[in-house]
């Protein structure tokens, strides 16, 4: 699994056009905002944000079933207020679980199928108007493989050098860092690439527990995990690992773990 962080900055690229009232001459200046990607180097704990993800999904889905049915019934959208207030309610009484989640970034997963919506039906009301020829699609609640990002808009995250810590998880993350962010970090962007490329380790990780092993050859068929003690076919092993690294890029759970390095 390949994660990947979207930093947002802003106040770095400023644009001076001077303008004339009256007498006056006076300069407006634009603060324009850039998007950087930068991909998170491969390493043991990369599984982490993985569970998150998931959390992050059911509060999607739960949000977006409780917005159609409530626009079935009293026509509009619930407010941004009423769905904070809701989300509180669920952790303190039956989703205790979601209290371990960074509260923004839970927050901005609940108001993002009203903000679809408004736009949803804003982009209607300008075609009927002809002003746009631009067609909106009505939001609908995205499958779990197809839930792969979470937004950080102030906090819940500590950015040093080359790394990134998400709080919660109490865990620090190595990105490759090809390029310095100028002026202030507005918004982070976790996202997960699910995508199984030529380079995923499938040979020398435990099947059972993980574990890489660095020192297995060409010559080795047959291994013995020294984390676990489980004894390996190489090639069993390596199926074992192919198959879990499918499961894990369709969204489906399995028992077995595996490690990217």
């Amino acid at each position: 699994m390949v994660y990947y962080i979207y930093r947002f900055s802003g106040g770095f690229v400023r644009s001076v056009t001077p303008r004339t009232k009256g007498n006056e001459i006076f300069t407006e200046t634009k603060t324009c905002e850039k998007h950087i990607r930068y991909k998170i180097v491969n390493q043991k704990n990369t599984i982490k944000p993985g569970p998150m993800l998931d959390d992050m999904h059911q509060i999607h889905v739960h949000i977006m079933t409780l917005q159609r049915r409530y626009y079935r019934i009293y026509g509009p959208n619930i407010s941004a207020y009423t769905m904070k207030k809701h989300i509180t309610k669920l952790k303190q009484r039956t989703k205790p679980h979601w209290k371990q989640l960074p509260s923004q970034v839970a927050q901005d997963v609940a108001l993002r199928p009203g903000k679809s919506y408004d736009a949803f039906f804003r982009n209607i009301g300008e075609r009927n108007a002809g002003t746009t020829t631009r067609k909106v699609g009505l939001p609908h609640i995205k499958p779990r493989h197809k839930y792969n990002s979470m937004t950080f808009p102030q906090a819940g995250y500590k950015l040093e050098g080359n790394r990134i810590k998400i709080n919660c998880i109490d865990t620090w993350f190595t990105f490759h860092k090809h390029r310095v962010v100028q002026g202030t970090i507005k918004t982070v962007i976790i996202k997960r690439d699910r995508k199984i490329g030529q380079w995923t380790a499938t040979t020398k990780p435990c099947s059972d527990c993980g574990y890489h092993n660095k020192n297995l050859s060409l010559d080795d068929r047959q291994w013995t995990c020294p984390k676990c003690g489980s004894n390996h076919d190489r090639n069993i092993n390596a199926a074992i690992n192919i198959r879990q690294a499918g499961l894990d890029a369709c969204g489906w759970s399995d028992n077995k773990t595996l490690s990217f390095w």
